[in-house]
């Protein structure tokens, strides 16, 4: 029996794909959170006016860029077969990650 994708018949790469996905779409959502939350509170945040205690939480980016980084850990178990995904989700959980720090830093 052969097959043109062998990534179908390997766990590694399905819980690579799953792990990665998963952590695309946890980026995306919290993204699109940051991202008003930003639009918002920045600025008041750089006119001094935000108060103190007004910050984007750093777990929630962390969540996803923990669960990018064990499918990457799984992709290079698997001799790098569906790496693109979780790498994705590294990239795109750097963003809300980005504006928090931003936020803290003129908060």
């Amino acid at each position: 029996m052969t097959t043109h994708n062998r990534a179908i018949n390997n766990p590694t790469a399905i819980a690579t794909f799953l792990v990665g996905q998963a952590s695309i779409w946890w980026g995306l959502a919290v993204a699109i959170g940051y991202d008003l939350a930003f639009a918002v509170l920045m600025p008041h945040a750089s006119r001094g006016m935000a108060g103190a205690g007004v910050e984007l939480p750093l777990e929630w980016p962390a969540v996803g860029l923990g669960l990018g980084g064990f499918g990457l850990l799984l992709a290079r178990r698997n001799g790098g077969a569906m790496a693109g995904y979780p790498v994705a989700g590294l990239i795109i959980n750097v963003l809300p990650l980005t504006l928090a720090v931003v936020l803290r830093a003129f908060a």
